[in-house]
């Protein structure tokens, strides 16, 4: 019988493939790794940004046209301007990602994270880390998500996420405006007698 296998396994399974019905929609991708032993990370696209010492990183995206506007990283000791971040400098039709290293114990964004798409205020009571994944607009994306992890939970994370862009429900005018060849031969089709 073989041995058991207990280093973290590296490269396995596969990165996700975007699967969708409307072949003219954009997609970000968003990945968050977060590890014991390597470095914690927020990626868009393929850009790292690094999250290298204890405290919360926030990036900010165009919604309509999927550019990272922002980078922040709150240290520890300024953890609480996390919240009033969120309310006031975080501009509307915004994707958002958050990540969290060390054991943050000051974190309360409950309240705040409610502007940025959860139902709910989310218990955040003895979570030692947090990814999030959300929106500031008019409009609450059915890919919101909040990621939570215990003081036991030591092992790697990987949260990888296709978001879609350019949607009229942010607010964004279509800015992908390729012609459809498939549009324009039924056009032409309805017009012959």
């Amino acid at each position: 019988m073989p041995t058991k296998i207990t280093n973290i396994c590296q490269k396995c399974g596969s990165d996700q493939v975007v699967f969708t019905s409307d072949p003219h929609q954009t997609y970000i991708f968003v990945k968050i790794q977060t590890s014991e032993s390597q470095e914690y990370s927020i990626s868009v696209n393929g850009v790292k940004f690094p999250l290298k010492e204890v405290g919360l990183l926030a990036i900010v995206i165009d919604a309509c046209v999927g550019k990272v506007t922002k980078e922040t990283f709150f240290p520890e000791e300024k953890i609480k301007l996390i919240e009033n971040y969120i309310k006031t400098g975080i501009p509307q039709r915004s994707l958002v990602v958050l990540t969290s290293r060390g054991n943050i114990t000051n974190l309360n964004i409950s309240q705040a994270l409610m502007t940025l798409g959860t139902a709910k205020p989310p218990n955040l009571h003895n979570a030692e880390h947090i990814h999030f994944l959300g929106f500031r607009g008019n409009f609450k994306p059915s890919w919101v998500k909040l990621f939570k992890g215990l003081p036991a939970e030591q092992d790697s994370d990987v949260i990888e996420k296709y978001i879609p862009l350019q949607l009229e429900e942010y607010g964004c005018a279509r800015v992908n405006t390729s012609k459809r060849k498939d549009l324009e031969l039924l056009k032409q089709a309805l017009r012959m007698p």
